[in-house]
């Protein structure tokens, strides 16, 4: 089995917001080998952009080098990647950072994993894992 992180499972994950302990499991499981986890370099971009905002360069840094020691294989975009991710935003109007994420997930047959409420649109087109909403508890 595979499965997708977006940049928001990922922030929930490093900021301990719900749905970190759904994300430490799979990072788990993935580190025995029990599924690969997979991230597109433009989400993980993502993350480090808005660390990098909120916190400062070392924080982005300090959280880069905790990254590379997780079992996140974190895939280039080439340009049939960026195509890709092209039409799932024209397909899914989702704004471009998550398409990457989208198109990756459709690409590997994998479950999507976020906490972005943008991919409610995809239905049955693609595997979807919501984390909990930050305020309300699990989504349905």
């Amino acid at each position: 089995m595979t499965f997708v992180l977006d940049a928001s499972a990922v922030l929930r994950f490093l900021d301990n917001e719900p749905g970190a302990l759904e994300v430490e499991r799979l990072i788990k499981d993935a580190a025995i080998g029990a599924h690969d986890l997979l991230m597109s370099a433009a989400n993980w971009g993502e993350v480090f952009y808005i660390v990098l905002k909120a916190h400062g360069v070392v924080s982005a840094e300090n959280i880069e080098n905790r990254f590379q020691s997780l079992p996140i294989n974190v895939l280039s975009v080439d340009p049939i990647v960026a195509r890709e991710a092209a039409e799932f935003r024209f397909r899914f109007k989702v704004p471009f950072a998550d398409s990457f994420a989208g198109a990756l997930a459709l690409r590997n047959n994998a479950t999507l994993i976020t906490a972005d409420n943008d991919f409610r649109v995809v239905g049955n087109a693609l595997k979807v894992s919501f984390l909990p909403n930050k305020s309300k508890g699990r989504t349905p």
